[in-house]
């Protein structure tokens, strides 16, 4: 098995929504592999309403 504590992870996710599974995804590495050094690349996100409305109000 692999040393996570001594390898740099990337975590490639198409769209987050919301966040929560990528949160829990470093979660579950970092409750096992403390050290562990990650990366979250995403080719998307959707915006939040708080996020909408900063747009709207810069029309």
């Amino acid at each position: 098995m692999f040393d996570l504590n001594t390898r740099k992870l990337i975590i490639i996710n198409d769209v987050v929504t919301t966040g929560s599974t990528t949160c829990a995804i470093i979660e579950a590495i970092l409750k096992v592999y403390p050290n562990a050094d990650i990366t979250v690349f995403s080719l998307a996100w959707t915006l939040t309403a708080k996020q909408q409305e900063y747009l709207r109000q810069l029309e």
